[in-house]
């Protein structure tokens, strides 16, 4: 067990240990540069809306969850066009088959069906 620790130990320590090069070192900087000052400025604004006198940590930690949450609903958006897209393409392209076939009109209401959802869930992505 103790052998085990040392191993993580060990791996742990050729992870810090692991020199960064001089543009990612840079890159970081200005991501985190950035992020911070997104992050002070919407603090900032929560604090302002609500007539608060200064800039709390409970503005901080509200601005952090509204910026992940944007994350996870830009996440979702992007699911949304990417099905809708999908559903979109399947319609056009069996919508057409079907029609210059003409063999099946339960195929093609299915298509249209398919059509109609994939513009539903490519406008859903598209929401604000």
């Amino acid at each position: 067990m103790r052998l085990l620790q040392l191993m993580a130990d060990d791996k742990q320590i050729s992870l810090i240990e692991k020199p960064l090069h001089p543009k990612a070192v840079e890159l970081a900087r200005e991501t985190v540069g950035d992020f911070s000052a997104s992050l002070i400025v919407l603090a900032k604004t929560l604090a302002y809306h609500r007539r608060d006198d200064e800039v709390l940590s409970t503005h901080i930690h509200e601005a952090m969850e509204i910026i992940q949450n944007r994350k996870t609903r830009k996440r979702w958006k992007d699911f949304m066009l990417a099905i809708g897209g999908a559903m979109f393409g399947a319609f056009v392209s069996g919508f057409a088959t079907q029609l210059n076939t003409g063999n099946s009109k339960v195929l093609l209401a299915f298509y249209v069906i398919v059509g109609v959802l994939g513009m539903i869930s490519i406008f859903a992505g598209l929401q604000e």
